[in-house]
């Protein structure tokens, strides 16, 4: 993909959302929390296409020639002796380096082996990082009114793209065709096309929406080689869903479906068929527990693992017994699909699946990392007395091994 900013500013302001009630307001805060709100964009256009439900609307604006990045600063590396990072927001291996973004929104990454440490864009308030299909590290950062993409490779950093500032808790930056996709976490997705145009999808406020679909809660994305787009939203007891948006062309507008309902915990392209998404479900509230892997196909969806049987959990308080464990990350290494449940890895390569042993930590550079076939896992500090048992899928990022 190229180096040279293919999307900018919307060119008209947002408008105002309507309001909610306060009833409403008490749900939200319970699903996810409080969040920043920005009004929708003007519309350009509005194509839509109907359904047995009612569709979200797009709306597709003109960029604006972008407004100067400013200092993409670095420090120079230097061998680990810092303070360990405790509080870790998101980490990714990117580039040949080990990626992380800790709670104060500042980004560091380490080399390979974890014997040297480096601070990035030391200037910027970090927001999103995740790793790009061609393995270069893709940054967001907050400034002007907006969320700007960046790039970083073997040449430094490369301004990609701007999109309409949003609330970084739990939403996610992702990839179509090469160009950067933001999901919101009530329901807003942003996505460029070809001649660099912005597309604005957003679910409707009216009808028989319910207050889940506005819920909030986590968010994850993944595109097809048809660019289609699959969405998987995590409201834990709340709720969830997985969405297929199929994204128009001349004389096929956009429309979305519903795929599936529940807690949808991530969604990544089967690295075998590219046309495909593998989707993981899980919910642990209480004394129950849920949760299955699922491959979804334009024409068919399949779930190919749902683990039954009786998983023990001490938490120093009670014995809880789960029917089914919930599945909470999803890594792609080569072929093969790693599915995290709560104690334990799957390994899915086609249509064959098979549980790999258990991770054995060892600290390098201050934190507490294992490698486990093609990943690399690394331990949530600050979660490891919270869970006394060895919650695998709660208590770790996995990635690609660098």
């Amino acid at each position: 993909m190229g180096h040279e900013p293919f999307g900018s500013r919307l060119e008209n302001s947002l408008r105002a959302r309507p309001s909610r009630t306060l009833f409403l307001g008490l749900l939200l805060a319970l699903a996810g929390g409080c969040q920043r709100s920005s009004p929708p964009p003007s519309t350009v256009a509005q194509p839509t296409m109907p359904t047995d439900e009612m569709q979200p609307v797009e709306t597709i604006h003109r960029p604006l020639p972008p407004i100067p990045i400013g200092d993409l600063d670095d420090d120079d590396e230097r061998p680990c002796g810092e303070v360990p990072i405790q509080h870790i927001r998101a980490a990714t291996t990117a580039s040949g380096r080990v990626w992380v973004l800790d709670s104060e929104s500042h980004l560091v990454s380490f080399d390979a082996a974890l014997e040297h440490r480096k601070a990035h864009l030391t200037k910027k308030v970090v927001d999103l990082v995740r790793r790009a299909d061609d393995g270069s590290l893709w940054a967001v950062v907050n400034e002007e009114n907006r969320w700007r993409v960046l790039r970083y490779d073997a040449k430094g950093w490369q301004h990609l793209a701007d999109f309409p500032e949003r609330f970084w808790t739990q939403d996610s930056i992702g990839e179509r065709e090469g160009r950067p996709v933001l999901a919101t976490r009530d329901g807003e997705t942003y996505w460029f096309d070809a001649a660099g145009l912005v597309h604005f999808w957003k679910y409707p406020l009216e009808g028989h929406y319910r207050w889940v679909r506005e819920a909030g809660g986590k968010t994850h994305l993944a595109s097809t080689n048809d660019g289609s787009m699959y969405i998987a939203r995590d409201a834990g007891e709340f709720g969830g869903r997985l969405e297929w948006i199929r994204v128009g062309t001349a004389g096929r507008p956009t429309f979305q479906k519903q795929v599936f309902d529940g807690s949808m915990t991530d969604v990544i392209v089967d690295p075998l068929d590219r046309s495909c998404v593998i989707a993981s479900n899980g919910l642990l509230h209480a004394n129950s527990g849920d949760g299955f892997i699922a491959r979804v196909c334009p024409n068919n969806s399949a779930v190919v693992l749902e683990e039954k049987g009786m998983a023990d959990l001490n938490d120093r308080r009670s014995h809880v017994k789960i029917d089914t464990l919930p599945f909470s990350k999803l890594v792609t290494s080569g072929n093969t699909v790693y599915a995290f449940g709560l104690d334990q890895i799957y390994a899915i390569t086609g249509h064959a699946k098979r549980r790999i042993p258990p991770p054995v930590f060892t600290e390098h550079c201050g934190q507490s990392v294992a490698r486990v076939e093609g990943l690399m896992l690394l331990r949530l500090p600050r979660l490891l007395k919270e869970y006394p048992y060895d919650a695998i899928g709660h208590a770790i990022f996995a990635m690609p091994a660098p």
